[in-house]
């Protein structure tokens, strides 16, 4: 198999007593988005759709035989109708297993449990799944149950290949006036061994620069030694929500009032521990954050990376069109294409927004 992308679509729809009108908003937005994906990678759409999936036989090729319920409501039929029109299968009501393995929603106080949680694929990539089913055991403080999805895939062997990880240098050392002297001394000397290369090739050229300045820097400047963050989530937080998780087990098996409100009150404890031991950790980043006031580089570095907290690198961009682009070969010749749009054209010739290819911000992160 080439290599081939998975693209992961999360939705929540509304519930079955919305209005029409924001029911047919969301289909059409995930309509919209759902064409924009490319065609040569696996489409996967997860998510709770508040749709309770029957078991008419008229759907059977779609939906198949092992719903939870035997009637569908109404969010049912636009979800059906939405994956008969992507050539699209529900497997979540696919796979035989007992009820309470199909069970994703739990009502307050545990007296009803429904199945409104599923999972499409394209017809044409269904055999990759090859179970879904709840998983009861996870506690992830909520009246949802995990959906454990089983698919086996054949990847590239590009996949397997290990990367080489990039560390950074220790810029600060270039402060001090004799380290930036001996590092130019050492660049210099290992540019100097190479005589005649005037008449070499721009690559090999390029090559022989490259590989001085790199090693100048790994012998004068050095990798900077990567610090061991301090994790919020330590062991007060692991043992307090093993032991809420013991509680709503209980709670599941045997759903007393007395239970029910043991777990209550066992996870307004937990959440109580958890911001305190969140609150915590935040006040100790901005302490340090400020002992750097001094620095103004890593000063704001410091805040920007408090302010974001984790952002994704997104290795895609849009076309004119709208539509993604995943390839790296297709990527570089939209982009070669860009820059040609934008250079090759007369000072005195405005740029039009329609001229050029739409290239977002989040995009250029690429």
């Amino acid at each position: 198999m080439n290599h081939r992308d998975m693209i992961i679509i999360c939705a929540y729809a509304p519930t079955e007593s919305g209005n029409e009108e924001a029911k047919d908003a969301f289909y059409e937005e995930l309509e919209q988005v759902y064409d924009t994906m490319p065609g040569h990678c696996i489409k996967l759409l997860l998510g709770d759709m508040n749709a309770q999936v029957g078991k008419e036989n008229s759907f059977k090729t779609t939906i198949g035989k092992h719903s939870l319920h035997d009637r569908s409501n109404d969010n049912r039929i636009r979800l059906i109708n939405f994956a008969i029109s992507k050539n699209m299968v529900i497997s979540s009501t696919r796979f035989p297993r007992k009820n309470i393995h199909k069970e994703t929603w739990l009502s307050p106080g545990g007296r009803f449990s429904s199945q409104i949680d599923h999972v499409i694929i394209e017809n044409k990539h269904k055999t990759i799944i090859k179970n879904v089913k709840s998983y009861r055991g996870a506690d992830a403080d909520t009246d949802h149950y995990l959906v454990l999805i089983d698919f086996r895939v054949k990847m590239s062997m590009e996949w397997k290949k290990k990367q080489k990880k990039l560390g950074k240098y220790d810029v600060d050392k270039l402060k001090n006036k004799e380290t930036v002297r001996t590092y130019q001394e050492t660049v210099a000397n290992l540019l100097g061994r190479r005589e005649g290369s005037d008449k070499e090739q721009i690559e090999e050229s390029w090559k022989v620069i490259k590989t001085s300045i790199t090693e100048s820097a790994e012998k004068v400047i050095q990798l900077t030694q990567r610090k061991k963050t301090k994790k919020w989530f330590n062991d007060n937080c692991k043992k307090a929500i093993r032991e809420r998780n013991e509680v709503r087990i209980k709670a599941i098996h045997t759903p007393t009032p007395e239970n029910i409100r043991d777990f209550e009150n066992k996870r307004r404890k937990v959440n109580t521990l958890i911001r305190k031991e969140k609150r915590s950790t935040e006040k100790e980043r901005l302490e340090d954050i400020e002992n750097l006031k001094h620095n103004p580089r890593e000063f704001f570095k410091r805040c920007k990376t408090f302010k974001n907290g984790f952002v994704p690198a997104i290795r895609m961009i849009e076309d004119n069109n709208g539509t993604l682009i995943t390839k790296p070969e297709n990527i570089a010749e939209e982009f070669r294409s860009y820059f040609e749009k934008i250079l090759n054209r007369d000072s005195t010739t405005g740029i039009g927004e329609q001229d050029v290819p739409y290239i977002t911000q989040r995009n250029q992160k690429y």
